[in-house]
């Protein structure tokens, strides 16, 4: 008797490393983040929360899953 194969549920959440568009400094955010992003260096919203999944204003280099 085998034991049939079960599959695991996969997260619809992750980590994204985003580069801004100002400046062009990459940092790391998640993609459900409950509160606005902003960069390190220049200050502009890299993401804004929705109470959902983040709307992301720049462009995603990288995902981490």
């Amino acid at each position: 008797m085998k034991k049939e194969r079960i599959t695991l549920p996969r997260q619809k959440s992750l980590y994204l490393q985003v580069q801004c568009q100002e400046c062009g400094n990459k940092q790391i955010v998640y993609s459900h983040t409950t509160s606005e992003v902003k960069c390190k260096i220049c200050g502009t919203l890299i993401a804004k929360n929705t109470g959902g999944k983040a709307i992301i204003y720049s462009s995603i280099v990288r995902r981490f899953d």
